[in-house]
């Protein structure tokens, strides 16, 4: 129980109510990048070699890694229905489904001001990095142009 409003769950930088709320903020700012960005920027360099998509490509697999690492369930069954969205976006969603319920596995063994695994905070770092490697390349904001 706390005095600070519901969103605010932090007890350290690396206690698992920490990670989920760095998380939310790291998937934010890189939809957020992401928006800014044409179908010709998605395709150009970041670095030599390297394009957007590239980079975009290797976030969810390396979430599904540590997140399997961590000890997340299997994957839940798709709700008939749904809209599917694109593939990239699926499996960043996909991924985060799994990282959040390996979260979800910690706190059920102890509490949210529990560890989270290194590996999990990692994500959050490498979200980070593709976000301002984008920036970088593009600028904080294509709008208006």
């Amino acid at each position: 129980m706390s005095d600070s409003p519901g969103n605010e769950r932090q007890s350290g930088p690396d206690s698992v109510a920490a990670l989920r709320d760095r998380l939310e903020r790291s998937r934010a700012a890189l939809l957020e990048t992401l928006a800014t960005l044409t179908e010709s920027d998605f395709a150009s360099e970041i670095e030599e070699g390297r394009s957007v998509l590239d980079l975009l490509a290797e976030l969810a697999p390396a979430e599904l890694a540590a997140s399997t690492d961590a000890g997340a369930a299997a994957p839940a069954p798709r709700r008939r229905g749904a809209q599917r969205p694109p593939p990239m976006g699926h499996d960043l969603a996909g991924a985060r489904r799994r990282t959040l319920r390996a979260l979800d596995a910690i706190e059920e063994g102890g509490s949210a001001e529990s560890e989270a695994p290194p590996e999990l905070r990692a994500v959050a770092e490498r979200e980070e990095q593709a976000a301002a490697a984008i920036r970088a390349r593009f600028g904080e904001s294509s709008e208006g142009a």
